[in-house]
């Protein structure tokens, strides 16, 4: 066991992450870790008054001064991306990094050899510190979890009966800041050139056709459910619109969409990391592509479906996955998916985050847990920051934007909610009986 070593844990979308790192955090805490778990910047408020230990980040893009910030009170810096996975293209991924952007890491933790293999090919990393662990959110849609998630599925079905569920992905051009797509300082026109332009264009048209198919689609499949399910940074009001005179359909953004994936009889998508996990699940996956591009079509969640090309095409396959069940995936596809995500089968991807921590532990050194004083002028120095932050964003009326943004990422989550999924991770797999959560501030937690 390594030394006892504090582990921040910052969610920063609550409906997609939390349920994963909960799971890491109570793997992490059976391996002798501290784990601290809540809303990203509830967590990087309170780093500066723990002892050295690890941060997760959720990505290297426009994190340089927090990296600084973390090597300055003595903490390790690992990322592992959530949107590395399926990436627009190569260059305009790499285009939302800045040059130094890790710099600061101790590790690369990676979705699986792909993405491992992408971040080698950069040369941006030594190819020693790069590891493909999987994602904490993989080990979500393991059969052993499954039990973890019918409660929620029971009321899903109970509410919708049978349904389709389409995830949306178009954020880039569906958002209400209209603002979504960022580059690194060092990006000029002529590193872009046409490429944004040319990738907003093309989602846009996707956009249009999907939003056309809508009551096409909801009419074909009646008296089954179309469930849409908009990207967590979309404007639901399109979606809302188009489905408003469609009796079987509905816009729903409740809750983790593991649930609403595994009760599915079929998932329609368009380059969606959801379209992943539901091969990985076993629900069937058409992919619905009224428009094309060889550029920004990134191959892995298309094909990892059934790949329509018009309304008939896909209608006819939703009539063929409803009459006749899901299908399995190809050996090709099979293949395709190994080859991307890591933890689908054997070790947890948790136990692999772990087991690479310890490896940091024993190879890095830590520095010596801060003196009393130290921690007291640490404490002193946080307080007057938040305080000072707060006097600001008062003067501007951005604490209840601020706290619009947080409740909508991050609601309020109580110990009673943490404990209440403790329980089920205890259920399921028959671990974790002595730990529980608490609050230490708000959106923060401690596992013990």
């Amino acid at each position: 066991m390594p030394p006892s070593r504090t582990f921040f844990l910052p969610v920063a979308h609550w409906l997609r992450e939390l349920d994963g790192k909960l799971l890491l955090a109570l793997i992490a805490r059976e391996r002798g870790y501290r784990p601290i778990i809540g809303y990203v910047k509830a967590v990087n408020n309170r780093c500066p008054v723990y002892p050295s230990g690890i941060y997760l980040a959720h990505s290297a893009r426009r994190r340089g001064k927090l990296f600084d910030r973390m090597e300055q009170y003595g903490h390790k810096s690992v990322v592992l991306d959530e949107e590395s996975l399926v990436r627009p293209t190569n260059d305009i991924f790499l285009m939302k990094h800045e040059r130094d952007a890790l710099d600061k890491i101790s590790l690369l933790l990676t979705w699986g050899d792909d993405d491992a293999e992408f971040w080698t090919q950069t040369n941006r990393f030594e190819s020693k510190r790069i590891v493909a662990t999987g994602n904490p959110r993989n080990d979500m849609l393991r059969s052993e979890l499954r039990a973890f998630h019918q409660p929620e599925m029971d009321v899903i079905r109970s509410r919708f009966g049978e349904y389709v569920l389409l995830n949306t992905n178009f954020f880039t051009v569906n958002h209400p800041e209209n603002d979504t797509f960022s580059l690194a300082s060092w990006v000029t026109e002529q590193h872009i050139g046409d490429q944004k332009e040319r990738l907003l264009n093309h989602r846009r048209r996707l956009l249009e056709r999907y939003l056309a198919s809508v009551p096409k689609i909801a009419q074909a499949i009646a008296p089954v459910r179309l469930i849409i399910r908009p990207h967590p940074s979309e404007s639901h009001r399109p979606w809302l619109d188009v489905t408003a005179a469609s009796p079987n359909a509905s816009v729903v953004f409740e809750g983790s969409v593991v649930p609403w994936m595994m009760g599915a009889r079929a998932l329609i998508h368009n380059n969606c990391t959801s379209a992943v996990e539901c091969a990985a699940i076993g629900t069937t996956v058409l992919t619905y592509r009224p428009v094309q591009s060889d550029v920004f079509d990134n191959p892995l969640p298309n094909r990892l479906g059934i790949e329509c090309f018009s309304e008939d095409e896909l209608i006819t396959s939703l009539r063929n996955v409803l009459s006749n069940g899901a299908r399995g995936l190809t050996e090709a596809q099979s293949r395709l998916l190994n080859h991307h995500v890591s933890g689908i089968s054997g070790k947890l991807s948790c136990e692999r985050i772990v087991d690479a921590f310890d490896q940091l532990s024993c190879a890095e050194g830590f520095r010596p847990d801060p003196s009393r004083l130290e921690m007291l002028k640490r404490h002193a120095s946080q307080f007057w920051h938040e305080k000072s932050k707060q006097l600001v964003a008062a003067a501007s009326g951005g604490n209840k934007r601020e706290e619009a943004k947080l409740r909508q990422k991050f609601p309020e989550v109580s110990t009673r909610y943490l404990d209440e999924r403790i329980r089920r991770f205890q259920g399921s797999l028959d671990r974790f009986h002595d730990l529980k959560s608490r609050r230490i501030a708000n959106s923060l937690f401690a596992i013990e």
